[in-house]
């Protein structure tokens, strides 16, 4: 049995039960508290350091007489896991937990004591471990870790066209609660974004969230590889937040950490950009003869599911489901493909990866190293900007209703000291793999299949949707291309079924379904049809992709 250490340990009053006093203990994993009088049950709340996202001090509203102005607060967010009735499925539920700091006679004295609960717990939260060593206790650092910086891009006409709706009505609040600032670029023009990534600079940025489809994630993507600095461009984190009809990539990183999506996919997505883990990502190399190369993060295609993806454009307005609807036409309006497909097939799967925090796990004797050496921003000052966090009341929860939440407000940290800025996750080398030229025969450890299909399709990613399990076994950085050949002898009835089937991943069971984990492939199609990449169209008759294993990196929980 893990035994956890203790941190802090402090009697408060839980907020609005300002008669009750709690003692509080924050340990290395979680928070508890329950009732200081002994006559009373002892209901002992645990609260999990994981399923919290900040943490806020709080001071009494000016025009509240009820409360004792000298009294300090602090605030602590948290999203649990939940289900309505036990064996349903889960969903994240908020939960604002807010302790009065009364232990002092001036509210100077009992600010300074929020001011260790939060820096302790936000240090907490970046991955650090506060540890006794043999001369000292614990220290607390009385400097906030640094805060995150990040460019938020919107594509307004995205799918439902609902994106920046999403962001100013769901995503704000949170990125507010985790005391992350912003810059909004709200796109105005295809490739608005490609070009404002190729030309930005980056190190004022701690990570890029789009909010879109999967359309402008495949701008940010190639805009970062068409950099003269694309190998530590492409590093930077890059959170997806659903805001159009494909919405590939972010059910596919919540499928992989085993977070409930469907409920919620926006709160899903937001909670893992917030909680600020750094995945790494394969991305997708492709050429074609007449273009510069193309960078995916999930699909190539050719044939059915291509033809859906740009004959259903017309159906945008009305999101995911206009795959579903189209791809009854077009089974009933069934083409036939002619092509030859080569590829490389995969001889070895390498090891599962574990998301890994923006800061190293580490000792706070290393950080204190950091805070020294890095300085801190501003003579010692967080810096304000128009795009930071404002004063904000709290929202209700069940620990307090809408009357008492307008009580208090947010204590803002400008005259508090920030650490230096996070380091990066250690680099990944390339692959030593070797590949074809286009013009080049294929060689001859590649497969080649030449006849009449109905689709091939490849993905890097587990999903193409919400309700699209098309590669059960993928993962987002396991250096796979998950080729999927379906051959022109299938019947209409058994596509329906395949689209059906699909939806859970059991495709795969169908013997006119194969599902290849390939290196690399060769598409070269005979018949005049659409091949796209990310759901995007590319004209050309011939293309070649291979996996970039590893080379990007995504936020997750």
């Amino acid at each position: 049995m893990i035994t956890m250490q203790c941190i802090l340990r402090d009697t408060f009053y839980l907020y609005p039960k300002a008669k009750d006093e709690y003692e509080v203990s924050l340990y290395d994993k979680c928070l508890v508290y329950e009732p200081c009088d002994h006559s009373r049950a002892r209901n002992r709340t645990e609260v999990r350091l994981d399923d919290v996202i900040g943490c806020h001090v709080m001071k009494v509203a000016e025009h509240v007489t009820s409360l004792k102005s000298t009294s300090s607060f602090f605030c602590v967010y948290a999203y649990h896991l939940t289900e309505k009735r036990k064996g349903t499925s889960q969903f994240r539920e908020k939960k604002t937990y807010v302790f009065e700091v009364d232990k002092e006679g001036t509210y100077e004295d009992n600010l300074v004591i929020s001011r260790k609960w939060q820096s302790a717990l936000l240090w907490l939260l970046r991955g650090f471990r506060l540890q006794k060593t043999p001369d000292c206790p614990i220290v607390i650092p009385k400097e906030l870790p640094a805060q995150r910086h990040y460019l938020v891009i919107v594509n307004p006409k995205s799918g439902p066209g609902k994106s920046l709706e999403i962001f100013l009505n769901r995503v704000r609040p949170i990125l507010a609660e985790a005391d992350i600032s912003h810059l909004l670029l709200v796109t105005e023009r295809q490739n608005h974004a490609r070009d404002f990534i190729r030309h930005l600079n980056l190190t004022q940025w701690s990570g890029v969230l789009v909010i879109s489809g999967d359309g402008l994630l495949f701008e940010v993507y190639n805009g970062l590889m068409e950099r003269p600095d694309w190998k530590q461009a492409v590093k930077i984190p890059i959170g997806i937040i659903p805001g159009g009809s494909g919405n590939g990539l972010a059910r596919s990183i919540s499928h992989a950490c085993g977070e409930p999506y469907v409920a919620d996919p926006i709160l899903a997505s937001t909670l893992g950009i917030v909680k600020g883990r750094v995945a790494p990502l394969d991305l997708m190399k492709i050429e074609t003869p007449k273009h510069g190369p193309l960078y995916s993060f999930l699909t190539v295609g050719w044939g059915l599911m291509s033809d859906i993806d740009i004959e259903s454009e017309r159906l945008r307005a009305i999101g995911e489901i206009r795959f579903t609807l189209w791809a009854f036409w077009r089974v009933f309006s069934l083409r036939i493909y002619n092509g030859r497909i080569s590829y490389l097939p995969v001889t070895q799967r390498k090891a599962a990866s574990t998301p890994q925090r923006l800061t190293l796990t580490r000792s706070y004797t290393a950080a204190k190293d950091c805070l020294t050496n890095g300085g801190m921003e501003t003579n010692g000052k967080r810096r304000k900007s128009a795009s930071s966090p404002e004063p904000t009341s709290l929202s209700s929860t069940s620990e307090f209703d809408e009357a008492t939440a307008i009580d208090l407000e947010v204590v803002t940290d400008n005259h508090v000291g920030r650490a230096a800025k996070e380091p990066a996750l250690p680099e990944v080398p390339d692959s030593a793999d070797s590949f074809p030229a286009l013009t080049d025969p294929v060689p001859s450890d590649w497969t080649v299949e030449e006849g009449k299909f109905v689709m091939i399709y490849s993905s890097l990613q587990s999903h193409l949707g919400t309700h699209l399990f098309f590669a059960p076994e993928a993962r987002p950085d396991d250096g796979i291309l998950w080729l999927l050949i379906i051959d022109a002898n299938v019947t209409r009835f058994q596509l329906l079924n395949y689209f059906k089937q699909q939806e859970d991943g059991n495709h795969l069971s169908l013997p006119y379904v194969r599902m290849v984990p390939v290196r690399a492939f060769r598409l070269e199609s005979y018949t005049d049809c659409f091949m796209t990449v990310d759901g995007e169209l590319v004209r050309t008759p011939v293309l070649q992709a291979r996996v970039l294993s590893a080379l990007g990196r995504v936020l997750t929980f």
